[in-house]
């Protein structure tokens, strides 16, 4: 499929104009998925070590569970 075929099928399956459509930034999808960077953190957050790295002074938190010695 062209991308003028998808923009055509697009604009009649909505009743858009086929101008209409362009300029919305529809695109085909290649099936080649890149492969993530080996250098890059992945996109999550551990939140324990989050948690682990602020500084909270005593006093300011109170567990829900207390601890128990």
């Amino acid at each position: 499929m062209k991308q003028s075929d998808l923009i055509r099928e697009i604009a009649r399956r909505t009743g858009e104009s086929a101008c209409t459509i362009s300029s919305r930034g529809f695109n085909l999808l290649s099936m080649d998925i890149p492969q993530a960077d080996e250098d890059r953190a992945p996109l999550v957050v551990d939140w324990d070590i989050a948690q682990a790295s602020r500084h909270i002074p005593p006093g300011l938190y109170t567990p829900l569970i207390p601890e128990i010695y």
